[in-house]
Formats: structure tokens, sequence, C-alpha cells
């Protein structure tokens, strides 16, 4: 038995399936006594969209644009395209590492080969920096087979930016050029999850393969000192090909009994070698480490929880609840200082973008927060533009349901997008806004 809650069990095996992470791709031999090979490559599905894409027409004299969440820019040099083209950028599922907080993009025109190189930008925050270090921070595309390639890019730690040259356009991601992972992000009170490294293996072509026993590109010689660097739980062997002695790439997470109130655990392990990773900015054109520790945090949580985030604040509520009214969806979730709200129009086990709700198929997030008793704001996926007059607008992200059952029966999803709050007339005459971005999980018992 993988967990001791049969209906624990039961959602772990669904989560492993719909997210299709590869954990299993750990290097192999065909017949007894052969040499092992080398790892073989993640191969993942292509990520479905999570919110709506931007758009811009850019010409043979070159243009700029940003997706809508400021995460990444693309910027196109003079004589680029020939004419007039439609350039996207549009957020969709990061089904290389789901843990990961940010998305994955899908940029357009997908199939062009630019005349000249255009450069992309990743923007970075202390969120990314949760489970990768700014040192190894590296941007991937996903080839057709379903592979992921590394490539050569620029680090730029004062204005937190990854920059890189392309001449054709796929789905992009920011990864590592090493990083530590974990099967399950959220664990319940006596559950367990292998934890395990990934990575660029430069002896296949910088393909990004799960680290295995049989080595790495010959340029590591260590992976030591696995702990549990912050929080309760413990770490045991894992099961399968995990290495021995002073090179071990895997280890089981085992959750306390009881879990006392929402928490974390941050486990942590040393990687010793000769870690190099091309780079323009960088002293003779390479980032170069002997070691580096890297860690990865495992929430610990209820048999119901929402986790997430929301700007630079931490979400960890045990209060969800969800029930279904007049065809509508509702989902909620109270914490301390921070309450969270979805609402669907529509009772389908699927995605509801954000958007009018008199039309079906549409939903509402909120988000209401928190300074003290006396401060605080509430954020809404709806929000007003005045390009060229007064219309309404709505947030990019979309609400993604991955279980709706019946009344007693598990529901559970996820958001990520930006929520905006009013702060004022600007001196055009139209309403100012902040905005936070919310990516939240979450599970409960539907209710009604």
């Amino acid at each position: 038995m993988r967990h001791q809650f049969p209906v624990n069990q039961y959602r772990r095996l669904i989560l492993l399936l719909l997210f299709s992470i590869p954990f299993l791709f750990t290097s192999c031999s065909k017949n007894p006594g052969e040499t092992p090979v080398g790892p073989s490559p993640i191969i993942t599905p292509k990520g479905n969209a999570t919110g709506s894409p931007v758009t811009a027409t850019i010409g043979a004299a070159g243009g700029s644009l940003t997706s809508d969440d400021g995460r990444i820019s693309l910027t196109v040099p003079p004589g680029a395209v020939s004419g007039n083209t439609t350039f996207s950028i549009q957020p969709i599922r990061n089904t290389l590492d789901t843990n990961m907080p940010a998305p994955a993009y899908r940029l357009l025109p997908e199939g062009l080969t630019f005349t000249h190189p255009v450069q992309l930008s990743f923007h970075y925050d202390a969120q990314d920096l949760d489970r990768i270090p700014e040192d190894l921070l590296v941007a991937a595309w996903q080839q057709p087979d379903g592979s992921w390639k590394a490539v050569p890019s620029a680090l730029n730690k004062t204005t937190h930016t990854l920059s890189l040259s392309t001449t054709h356009f796929s789905d992009w991601l920011l990864t590592g050029e090493l990083w530590l992972t974990s099967v399950y992000h959220a664990l319940a009170a006596g559950e367990h999850s292998r934890v395990m490294i990934m990575g660029v293996n430069h002896d296949d072509e910088d393909l990004l393969a799960v680290l295995s026993p049989s080595g790495w590109s010959g340029n590591i010689s260590a992976v030591r000192d696995w702990k549990v660097w912050e929080g309760p739980g413990n770490l045991g062997m894992a099961d399968g090909n995990a290495g021995s002695g002073n090179f071990i790439t895997a280890m089981e997470y085992h959750a306390p009994v009881p879990v006392n109130g929402p928490g974390k655990a941050v486990i942590a392990v040393a990687v010793d070698g000769k870690i190099t990773i091309p780079d323009s900015l960088a002293p003779g054109g390479k980032r170069e480490f002997q070691q580096m520790i890297l860690t990865t945090p495992i929430d610990l949580v209820a048999n119901t929880y929402m986790i997430g985030t929301f700007g630079p604040v931490d979400i960890n509520i045990s209060d969800v609840t969800a029930l279904v009214v007049n065809d509508k969806i509702n989902i909620s979730a109270h914490g301390t200082n921070i309450s969270v709200g979805f609402t669907t129009n529509g009772t389908t086990d699927s995605g509801f973008p954000s958007g009018d709700m008199t039309i079906p198929g549409n939903s509402m997030t909120t988000a209401n927060y928190s300074l003290n008793p006396s401060t605080s704001f509430s954020f809404g996926s709806q929000y007003q533009e005045c390009d060229p007059t007064p219309h309404a607008a709505y947030s990019s992200g979309t609400l993604v349901l991955r279980k709706l059952g019946g009344i007693g029966e598990p529901v559970e999803g996820e958001f990520g997008g930006l929520l905006y709050t009013g702060k004022g007339i600007g001196p055009d005459g139209c309403q100012q806004y902040d905005k936070q971005r919310l990516t939240v999980r979450f599970r409960t018992i539907r209710s009604l």
C-alpha cells in the first residue's frame, strides 16, 4: 500500500495519471550483465492552455511582446520576418514538472524559421528559486517527440532575467541545469513520496532527464547528505534503482503522524562535481560550480486543502468547501488572513476560463487578503479597460477542475492567473489597478 488512506491513494493515482510526471525514466539494461546506458530523456505531453494568449502583429521593422503575467517577453529584430506576422504568447501547463509554480509558454508562430534570431527573456522571482538555485537557471523548449532541450542563455541577477536567442518557436519554460523534485507536491499524515533529481544530460544533446546511478555526463561525482532540511518527517531509501553509498539519486520522504496543522518540509541534498552551464554573460562564457545544494519543499496538509501563493503570500488552507447550486460550482477557502473563492457557470469536469459569468463555461475568481484587522484588499478576475472606450476585461487565468465528484466525493483542481484591485482613477479618467498572481491547487469533498 502506498498510502494509509484509501481515498488519498485513489487521489494520488489519479494525479499521477493526469499530470504524466515522468518519474520512471531512469537508466536500465536490456540484458543481465549488460553495461548500463545513460538516463533516458523525459518525454511529456504538450501542456494544455491555462490562460488566454496575448498577440501582436509584427512586421519587417521588428517589435516586441510580453506575456500577460510579465514573466516572458520576446523581441523581434528588424528583418526577422519579411511581412506582417501574428506573434502570440500563451501560458500552458508545465508538464515537465507540475510542482513548479510557474507555467510554460506556447510561442507562436510555430514552424516558421526566423531570418534573424528572436530574443526571449524570462523574468523570474523568489517563487522560482524555491526549487531551483538562481545560478542553475536555464531555459528549455519542447521538441516534437515530447522531449525537452536546454539552450545556452544569459543570466542577469540584477534584472532577474534569463535571456536567449532562437530562430524558431515552440513550447518554452524556465527550468534548471539540476533541480530536486517530488512525485507529490502535498502530503497528508502518514503519506510518502519519492524525491529525485532532474537536469540537463549533456551526453544526450542537452536533453532533460532524471538523474540515474549510472552517471550523468561524467560531470557529477557524488550525490550525498540527503536530509530533511526544515520541518518534520523523515527520509528512507527509495524503491528501485536509486544508487548507494555516496551516489544516491532518489530518496523516499515520509510525512509525520499526525500533521499538526498546515506546514512544510524542505528536503535537501548536496551534489558534487563539475557543473558547467554555457552563459554569454558569465566569465569565460560559462557558469561553473564544484558543489551545489538542491532543495525542494513539500506541503504538509489536511485531507482537504488549498495550497499555493498569492503574490508574495503563501497559501496553505485546510478549510475548503465545494458545492453545486443552480448549475454553478462554488469553491471557497478561508484562512487566517486570506480567503479565495471560485464560481463557475456550468458543472462540467473541465476548464473554466475567466470571463463574463452570463456565458456558460466561464468562471469568476476572488481573493481577499488582510494585512491587519483594519486593512484588507479585495481582488477579482474582472477589471475595466478604457481603450478605446470603457469595457469589461478579464484575467487570463483558467480554473481547471481535475475531478468533480458527487456529494461526498472529491473535488480537485487548480488555478493560475492575475487578479486585480482598483487603486483610483488615473489622469486619463480610467480606473487604475494593482495586480497579483494567484497560483493554487486544491482538494476538498463536495458537500452539496
